[in-house]
């Protein structure tokens, strides 16, 4: 492995943990949802009573096991926001989301270099979601949007890395990491399918460019990614439902039988009405098309009166990612319409599609959104836009690059008061709350 490249996933990794586990106890308070997700925890791992959820139980469960490890009782009752913690070993529960929140942006650097960008701009791809604060947000507590993100990204670039071995024997290797991986980020997740889907994508076109779609190479490795997804996921529900074996609130949605894939079912058909017919409005929902311009922020906590958590990202990552992705559009299009497309490093198509196939989905959602809603489609945006602008900036990269991590981190520290909880004076408030519907 390159020690250049080496030596930037070391230093990419080592500041996007110290951004997410530096005082992560410092709230010392319930947290958004930490409200449900802490309950879900305390029942796996301590209480075994009976929940529901509208996602499935493999994020969460990886949380509990953290609890369970660090000696969590379950005996707190997570009522309500601003709830102090109590005899609650709190920042070490929190460290399993800020860990694989910490893993995202050393993923994304891999995936840069895989998709041909050089390592100058695939360095500053990993740094900005290393300093990316609605990233950074997700990460720092109770909820499982790092991890989803973290396997649906590592199970493509592990897919991508299965191709590029060619027909080696690590090629196999790579197809089992891309299902476990894929398995965990559906099993997180619904919206977590997209890994698996770009995943088998990225290998079918294998077979078709090598042309071997009638061998048995294609069938077996599909079936070898089919299959483990299949296991991970349903290892997920078997710990599931033996785990919850007590009397609690899921249980008017109904009890379960023994029967394993009845109730499999039946909870699926459960989920899955519950999210599609959720009509409660709230004030902090937002429109999928203001989501690449960071209209609307989703609000966390508040503490003290001046100490405020929102969900807002980087908006110079935000903004620039979705400028460098428009262009970047254009660009593809005029490289399809010279038909030189096909010359490109395959792995940039996978980016455009993944944010096709993770974006479009959402708008025709009628349940109410949030902002978080537009995390994965802002990965792929972010990896489409640096590899066009790695091609666009030509020998200038290294300058670029130096001149991008420096805004980067000015806009880490201008949010970083509303990323953190810090006091805010009321002449910053102003400044930070400009624009209006962040409030």
């Amino acid at each position: 492995m390159n020690t250049k490249f080496l030596g930037g996933l070391i230093i990419v990794f080592l500041l996007a943990l110290v951004a997410r586990v530096s005082s992560l106890g410092a709230i010392n308070q319930v947290v958004f949802d930490e409200v449900h997700f802490g309950k879900f925890i305390s029942s796996y791992c301590c209480t075994h009573e009976r929940f529901f959820d509208i996602h499935p139980p493999i994020g969460k469960l990886l949380i509990a096991g953290g609890a369970y490890v660090v000696g969590y009782d379950g005996q707190f009752s997570f009522d309500h926001i601003g709830q102090p913690y109590e005899n609650v070993p709190i920042a070490e529960i929190r460290m399993v989301p800020a860990i694989f929140g910490a893993l995202l942006p050393v993923i994304i650097m891999i995936l840069l270099v895989q998709a041909g960008v050089s390592l100058e701009l695939s360095f500053m791809g990993g740094i900005a979601l290393a300093f990316e604060n609605a990233l950074i947000v997700e990460s720092r507590y109770i909820l499982t949007d790092s991890i989803l993100l973290a396997a649906t990204f590592g199970c493509v670039s592990a897919a991508i890395a299965a191709v590029q071995t060619k027909h080696s024997l690590r090629s196999w290797y790579w197809v089992i990491l891309a299902g476990i991986l894929a398995g965990i980020a559906v099993g997180t997740k619904f919206t977590g399918a997209i890994g698996g889907a770009l995943a088998g994508v990225v290998l079918l076109v294998q077979a078709i460019r090598d042309g071997y779609m009638k061998s048995g190479i294609w069938f077996g490795k599909i079936s070898l990614l089919v299959g483990t997804v299949g296991a991970v996921y349903i290892a997920g529900w078997a710990l599931h439902f033996s785990l919850l074996t007590l009397p609690g609130s899921g249980d008017v949605w109904g009890v379960p039988t023994g029967h394993f894939w009845q109730d499999v079912v039946q909870t699926h058909q459960k989920m899955l009405s519950a999210n599609y017919n959720l009509t409660a409005d709230h004030p902090y929902g937002s429109k999928w098309y203001t989501w690449p311009f960071m209209v609307r922020s989703v609000f966390y906590w508040q503490g003290g009166g001046n100490q405020f958590l929102y969900l807002l990202g980087n908006p110079i990552v935000w903004w620039g990612s979705a400028a460098f992705s428009a262009v970047g559009l254009l660009y593809a299009f005029t490289l399809i319409a010279r038909g030189i497309f096909t010359k490109t490093n395959a792995v940039a198509w996978v980016f455009l599609l993944g944010y096709i196939l993770s974006f479009i989905p959402l708008m025709r959602v009628p349940r109410v959104l949030f902002l978080y809603h537009y995390l994965t489609p802002l990965l792929f945006s972010l990896l489409f836009g640096v590899w066009w602008f790695d091609k666009a900036v030509g020998l200038k990269r290294r300058i670029v690059a130096a001149a991008c991590l420096v805004l980067i981190a000015a806009g880490f520290l201008f949010m970083s008061s509303l990323t953190y909880g810090f006091p805010v004076s009321q002449e910053l408030q102003h400044v930070l709350f400009y624009i209006s519907s962040w409030r």
